[in-house]
């Protein structure tokens, strides 16, 4: 019996598609806003559209060579019946699905299935006292908790469905079977999610055969290198399994921010007409296979050719002036050395610049915490853009319809409150110079965020002060305090007004 995964957010994707702007609110005041300019609609200032998200930047190499297919005809993998001959590097494999009973079964090989299930065991611990009352995990605890139970559901269908055994993915002196090894649980969570996305393919051969090979090719390659824990780890982003996803239709999942402005589609041609600068009719951001289609045929092409103005054409109109840099010593805990440029469960590529949200609030809305949310910088607007995932099959990212609005713009921007341990914001806007609300003719106010990861929180604190963005800290009760006092329309889990 299939065990249904506990819902965390990403996990299951809703479908939030041209779906209208909540006609009624039921908003319960919070805090006071403190803003009071209005702004004229763009018309003429040519601030750039979003662009695809599906892809890297090209690579000179994809760009002029094409990497040959691995098909039924180019496979070189050999068998007699029982075990592999060929290659070396799988070499006295079984064909067959091996178990602890089987004669080439490694006596030090722990029992992964047992591995995985203590550690789901322990994690469905957590899970469940998250839900006790007056539990005192945070959303984005709570949230990762339950992102490890699904995992270790879905590596547990794999250990039982999968034609083969983890340990018999290569011949045994690939074969790393301690901690970092093969069977590690976010390792074996890829390796099950990459042999899944190849039964989407149409191909001539099994998935397994396919990942074989290509590992194959790598240790060529990379020679004594090689490491088939890391290259599984980083599969996702393998050349040849991009390039399998472009050919069959379906879309590699991209940062949110997308490309740099300016940039082209991997694959695609040099001549493809781009998307206008202005900001018309963006119904939603989606990403573009890397073989491009006509510009007839091109979503995003069709959604930003329409006249009519656009729904944050009053959001993004002028230059921000430069803001004054913080005077004294520097937080160093700010600091991060480096970044996870994968989306936790998905895969998807994340930039520098883009910070996963768990949850958004102003006075007159709060995001759903059922949805895959970022805060994507936009450098040529100096703003931070609040980007919805509508789908990924294909993947396309939205943006919310006015009167919602959960973007930051930089310059109106005055402080940031902020607690690691609350894992929550308090966005202070300035008193001059703010937007006023398409709802109700007031100005937005404030805005606060709770974030899922302690590490993306502090890049995004860092990347602020960079900015020259004045930074508090306030304790946790103060973050929460200010949490629950501010209370708003609650967005439904299809995020009602993203397109």
């Amino acid at each position: 019996m299939k065990e249904h995964p506990v819902p965390t957010g990403s996990l299951t994707v809703r479908e939030p598609e041209q779906i209208p702007t909540p006609h009624e609110y039921r908003v319960t005041p919070g805090f006071t806003p403190a803003n009071a300019r209005n702004r004229p609609p763009l018309v003429d200032s040519p601030t750039p559209t979003s662009m695809p998200i599906d892809s890297p930047q090209p690579s000179e190499e994809a760009a002029e060579e094409p990497l040959e297919e691995i098909t039924r005809e180019t496979l070189e993998l050999k068998d007699d019946g029982l075990v592999y001959t060929f290659p070396m590097c799988m070499e006295g494999v079984p064909v067959a699905k091996i178990d602890e009973n089987h004669p080439y079964w490694d006596p030090h090989w722990p029992n992964v299935r047992g591995l995985i299930e203590s550690q789901l065991a322990r994690w469905r611990e957590k899970h469940q006292a998250t839900l006790a009352p007056g539990a005192d995990t945070g959303g984005s605890s709570k949230y990762h908790i339950g992102q490890q139970v699904n995992r270790g559901i879905k590596i547990l269908e794999f250990l039982e469905e999968g034609d083969i055994s983890p340990y018999q993915l290569l011949a045994k002196n690939y074969i790393v079977a301690g901690k970092g090894g093969i069977c590690s649980y976010d390792t074996l969570f890829r390796l099950s999610e990459t042999l899944l996305e190849l039964a989407k393919f149409k191909l001539d051969i099994k998935p397994v055969e396919w990942i074989r090979q290509r590992l194959y090719e790598l240790i060529k390659v990379q020679g004594a290198n090689f490491n088939l824990p890391k290259t599984i780890y980083d599969f996702y982003h393998d050349p040849k399994l991009a390039a399998l996803r472009r050919k069959h239709g379906f879309k590699n999942i991209g940062r949110p921010s997308g490309m740099k402005m300016g940039g082209q589609n991997v694959g695609s041609p040099s001549d493809t007409p781009k998307p206008s600068k202005k900001r018309k009719s963006m119904q939603s951001v989606t990403t573009t296979p890397r073989d491009t289609p006509q510009a007839d045929q091109s979503p995003l092409a069709a959604q930003v050719s329409h006249p009519h103005e656009s729904p944050f054409s009053t959001h993004l109109h002028k230059r921000p002036r430069r803001l004054e840099p913080v005077v004294g010593p520097i937080h160093d805990a700010f600091h991060v050395e480096d970044y996870s440029d994968t989306e936790s469960w998905s895969g998807v590529d994340i930039s520098p610049q883009d910070y996963r949200l768990y949850q958004v609030k102003t006075r007159l809305f709060t995001s759903s915490t059922q949805v895959t949310q970022y805060w994507c910088w936009q450098e040529e607007d100096q703003c931070f853009e609040h980007q919805v995932l509508k789908d990924i099959n294909p993947v396309s990212w939205g943006l919310h319809m006015e009167p919602i609005d959960f973007h930051l713009n930089l310059n109106e921007v005055s402080e940031v409150v902020w607690n690691i341990e609350a894992l929550r914001i308090h966005v202070v806007m300035r008193i001059e110079g703010s937007v006023l609300s398409k709802k109700d003719g007031l100005p937005r106010g404030d805005v606060m965020a709770s974030f899922n990861r302690e590490r993306t929180m502090r890049r995004f604190l860092h990347f602020c002060r960079e900015k020259g963005v004045k930074i508090l800290k306030e304790s946790t009760a103060e973050l929460d305090r200010r949490w629950e006092s501010m209370q708003s329309e609650q967005l439904p889990e299809r995020e009602r007004g993203a397109q």
